[in-house]
């Protein structure tokens, strides 16, 4: 699978440090944002096998709306959506108060230049094209557990 990783914004008000005084951690909050089911239950399976709550979105605007209520740490977010596309969806987050820094890392089938510069350019942490179906669940993961040692947070045991 074919991973373009790109330097870019390592800002994130969102804590993502483990809990004190012996009480239970909360887990890293992930919204995986993908209308083809074929990617999005196998990349749910994984990322929660490996400890990680995962809520979904299959639209960009039911998107916008779940990272306004649950405020997730991370958003994983395909390109082609229906009703609104990837960039769209992207550019309603940063403009949210609540989304605006939420790191982002982009799994798309679509690896146009002008939507590889344009998520860089409104931060995302990385942009993963999409290949081979069964190759996805492994990329993601190790994806997101590169973002988690760039902050310094262990990923789930």
């Amino acid at each position: 699978m074919f991973v373009n990783r790109m330097a870019l914004s390592k800002s994130s008000s969102t804590d993502l440090s483990t809990s004190h005084s012996g009480a239970a951690e909360k887990p890293i909050r992930i919204l995986l944002v993908d209308a083809d089911p074929a990617y999005l239950a196998p990349n749910r399976q994984r990322l929660e096998q490996e400890g990680y709550e995962v809520h979904t979105a299959t639209d960009g605007p039911s998107a916008l709306a779940l990272a306004t209520r649950l405020g997730p740490d991370l958003i994983v977010l395909a390109m082609v959506l229906p009703g609104m596309d990837g960039m769209a969806t992207l550019k309603g987050l940063r403009g949210q108060e609540q989304t605006r820094v939420t790191p982002v890392i982009v799994l798309s089938s679509n690896t146009e230049r002008r939507l590889v510069e344009g998520s860089r350019e409104l931060g995302v942490v990385d942009y993963l094209s999409k290949r081979s179906k069964s190759d996805d669940p492994a990329t993601l993961s190790a994806a997101v557990s590169a973002w988690l040692r760039s902050r310094r947070v262990p990923p789930p045991a």
